[in-house]
């Protein structure tokens, strides 16, 4: 009996044994834990970018924006930005893309890669936008002209006075000059005429007085209106705005001397702008000269003494100067007085009208006793 009790005790060693041995076997997995590290960095992602202005010009500068990075893991994310002109990297990083980089025709791409710190993510490049040559109608280049200086402004693609493309007949592209500040902007300039290298228009005749200038060179009746007409291209408008400079010969009569009260005929002695064709002319503005005498007589200008009124259909829309400043009867000679330097009009042509203007040196008289002699013209429609 004491040897059975004594082979219990022994299984129950071996028993403790075997917890033993299970127990060194935990020990063993705890070994494993310490020997693990932190679980592998996940790369980034990031959604698409965008190229804007779209579409983009040859004179934009492209910007990049719209990406939006993630992390599996919670890091943050960075976006780096690069560029695809036509599938070629320019070398250059950022956001924006200066126009010296591209021109019209190419595609243009910015890649975005997201970086979370340890790995960049995969890039992602935008959709491409093609670059175009300018807006249409803006007036910037041959390629997209507006129809007039008026439409240029009122589609918002005015950038102050200068040069822009109009094709107002879509016969072809040409340049004229926009003056887009005076009364907001919007005149096309039909003419910049310096007579002292330029030719004078139509049946005006050239002139060497004072280093050149456009006159009547009257003998008789049949050349006592000169006319030139100025071509508007077509253009639609409303308003004609204009200057002229020019020097006096010998006793101008203003409204006086009994003229005819008819536009049609030598009404006074100007240089005036109409439009309407012979029997049909309406009547814009009129520059004239004044006999110029201190004491009453019919061909000063209105207003000095004893000057005749205009006619009705001219009203206000005139300005009248004299060259002669003796204050007694002008002599037959030119004067020096440059006369009207400053002086610009500008008047409503009624409703709107694609007629060209038409400018007449007119006088009821010959040349060799009086004559407005023009040196400068310029003249805008709107």
């Amino acid at each position: 009996d004491d040897d059975d009790a004594t082979d219990d005790d022994d299984a129950t060693d071996d028993d403790d044994s075997a917890t033993d041995d299970d127990d060194s076997g935990d020990d063993d997995d705890s070994g494993d834990d310490d020997d693990s590290g932190p679980p592998p960095n996940t790369p980034p992602s990031t959604t698409a970018p965008a190229v804007s202005p779209d579409p983009l010009y040859a004179a934009d500068t492209a910007t990049c924006s719209g990406a939006v990075g993630s992390d599996a893991d919670g890091d943050p994310v960075s976006i780096g930005t690069s560029w695809l002109v036509d599938g070629v990297d320019p070398g250059v990083a950022g956001d924006t893309l200066t126009p010296d980089h591209f021109a019209v025709g190419d595609p243009v791409q910015c890649v975005a890669t997201p970086w979370d710190g340890t790995d960049f993510g995969a890039p992602v490049p935008s959709a491409p936008v093609i670059v175009e040559a300018c807006p249409p109608g803006s007036g910037q280049q041959e390629a997209c002209p507006g129809t007039s200086c008026l439409t240029i402004r009122d589609d918002g693609y005015a950038v102050g006075d200068g040069d822009y493309w109009i094709d107002p007949m879509g016969t072809g592209a040409f340049e004229v000059f926009c003056d887009q500040t005076t009364d907001l902007g919007g005149w096309t300039r039909i003419v910049h005429d310096d007579y002292s290298v330029d030719p004078c228009p139509g049946a005006w005749v050239h002139s060497t007085q004072y280093g050149g200038l456009c006159a009547r060179d009257a003998v008789d009746s049949s050349g006592f209106i000169r006319s030139a007409v100025f071509d508007v291209w077509d253009i639609e408008y409303t308003e004609l705005r204009g200057h002229l400079a020019g020097h006096q010969y010998g006793s101008c009569d203003a409204f006086g001397d009994f003229p005819p009260n008819d536009i049609e005929d030598t009404y006074a002695d100007t240089v005036d702008f109409t439009v309407g064709g012979p029997g049909s002319r309406t009547h814009l503005f009129s520059y004239v000269c004044g006999y110029g005498t201190t004491s009453s007589d019919d061909s000063n200008c209105p207003g000095e003494p004893g000057g005749a009124s205009p006619q009705a259909w001219v009203g206000a829309d005139y300005v009248c100067e004299s060259g002669n400043q003796t204050g007694g009867s002008p002599s037959g000679a030119w004067h020096p007085q440059l006369l009207f330097p400053s002086h610009w009009f500008q008047v409503a042509v009624g409703g709107p009208t694609t007629e060209d203007v038409e400018g007449r040196l007119v006088a009821t008289h010959a040349s060799s006793n009086e004559e407005l002699g023009v040196t400068e013209l310029t003249l805008y429609v709107r």
